[in-house]
């Protein structure tokens, strides 16, 4: 569905939303940071990687919305997996300090964590920032019968609906204010509609909003839809 709906929108004109990123800070067992440590972020056989700079500093960009096993390792310490990180749209995903330590033998062990990351529905900047994802659609009563309108009208109580539900106000703002970004393509008007199965993230903003976004009286809503590997996996 992802590269359908990217196809069709692209033909209506083109406004793509900066990638995401993923970043953080490797060190060592005594706490200071460890340099030229190769960071790896991998997602349907696609590899991002880059190298920890003298700071034991890295980020990993252009990374597509997903999840992904984010991996690290240097020559002489026990490599590190992280499984299943998720990256919404618009996100620069911060992951936890991590320790590498001194392998015995040949071969390290690969230590494997699951977590090594804070995973916030609620932006902790201000709180103007509420995501929901695909398993969390499934237990909301407003996702049935799959109206993209009646699930963005529940995720905050600033966000009224129209009586005939077809638009969408944030805090009081007129009509047609509402900015829409789908698969990171700008669309515009009230006819904006993507099937709650075909869902895999919906980020909405009331305030805060990026400047890469641009300007608006209303609120934004981002959406990712899924990938043919995310609604394969699901059957």
């Amino acid at each position: 569905m992802k590269t359908a709906i990217a196809f069709f929108l692209g033909l209506l004109g083109i406004c793509q939303v900066e990638a995401q990123e993923i970043f953080g800070k490797i060190l060592n067992e005594e706490g200071a940071p460890v340099y030229n440590v190769a960071a790896r972020a991998e997602r349907n056989g696609a590899v991002y990687g880059v190298f920890t700079d003298d700071n034991g500093n890295y980020r990993i960009g252009g990374l597509e919305p997903g999840k992904y096993k984010v991996s690290f390792s240097l020559i002489g310490y026990n490599p590190i997996e992280l499984s299943q990180v998720e990256v919404t749209d618009n996100q620069i995903k911060k992951l936890n300090d991590l320790q590498l330590s001194i392998s015995v033998g040949d071969a390290g062990k690969t230590i494997v964590i699951n977590g090594g990351y804070i995973d916030e529905l609620i932006d902790p900047n201000g709180g103007t920032q509420v995501v929901l994802r695909s398993k969390d659609l499934k237990n909301m009563a407003s996702a049935n019968g799959g109206n993209l309108k009646s699930i963005v009208a529940s995720m905050d109580s600033g966000i009224k609906s129209s009586p005939r539900g077809d638009e969408l106000y944030f805090r009081g703002s007129r009509s047609g204010s509402v900015v829409y970004f789908i698969d990171g393509v700008k669309v515009y008007g009230q006819g904006t509609n993507v099937p709650s199965s075909g869902i895999s993230s919906v980020m909405v903003y009331t305030g805060g909003v990026p400047a890469k976004y641009g300007d608006s009286t209303g609120g934004y809503v981002v959406v990712n839809t899924k990938s043919y590997i995310e609604e394969m996996h699901e059957k």
